[in-house]
């Protein structure tokens, strides 16, 4: 105890009767107890997102995403054209008009366009959601939304699919108004393109409040 208190003897004395340091300590052994180990952790990272989304988000006008999804859904109906036409004649197809390729994108390509980008942002918010509606009878309202999970945002919505999108159901099947009013689209709140659309109406109504931007 006394060792404790008071210390080592020798720090009673001179400093020439200490102790002289060893020049070499040697090794500490890897079994020490009094020796930390290092942690080593060791994690994998998946990159979920995708692509095309991310791509959206360098866009920062709504005409301009839909005219962009017009063009690139207008190059895959050619190529797939031209694929379907190889396989029917077994010879390469001839070389087409370029000029026809790079007509003016008409208002229905523009819808169709429009269709897709929202498939897009639904499937990738919304994917569990779509899974379940698809597997369940579209007549058996109770049905569908048992199972979907209670924990989901858009579970008191009773989400129906209209034209490949997720809409909300109710009981508006009836009412003398247009489709879209009676099964509006649903879309998560914090979205990119969801953004460019909010934007893209408040300045159609000249910088109106909110309660015009959403009419």
């Amino acid at each position: 105890m006394q060792r404790w208190i008071n210390g080592p003897d020798f720090l009673s004395q001179s400093m020439e009767n200490w102790p002289e340091r060893p020049a070499d300590m040697g090794d500490i052994p890897s079994d020490d107890p009094e020796i930390k180990k290092d942690a080593k952790v060791y994690a994998t990272a998946k990159n979920t997102s995708n692509p095309i989304l991310t791509a959206f988000e360098r866009v920062s006008s709504w005409n301009k995403l839909k005219k962009i999804m017009a063009w690139v859904l207008r190059y895959k109906t050619n190529l797939r054209k031209r694929a379907k036409d190889c396989d029917d004649n077994d010879t390469p197809p001839e070389k087409q008009d370029d000029t026809k390729a790079f007509k003016t994108i008409t208002v229905q390509e523009m819808n169709e366009a429009e269709r897709e980008i929202l498939r897009l942002v639904q499937n990738d918010s919304y994917p569990d959601e779509i899974r379940c509606v698809a597997q369940c009878d579209p007549q058996n309202s109770q049905g569908k939304r048992k199972s979907i999970r209670k924990s989901s945002h858009i579970y008191k919505l009773d989400p129906i699919v209209v034209n490949d999108l997720l809409c909300v159901g109710g009981r508006l099947q009836q009412a003398p108004i247009d489709n879209e009013a009676k099964h509006p689209i649903i879309l998560p709140k914090k979205h990119h393109v969801v953004n460019l659309i909010i934007r893209h109406f408040h300045n159609l109504s000249g910088h109106s409040g909110t309660e015009y931007t959403l009419l």
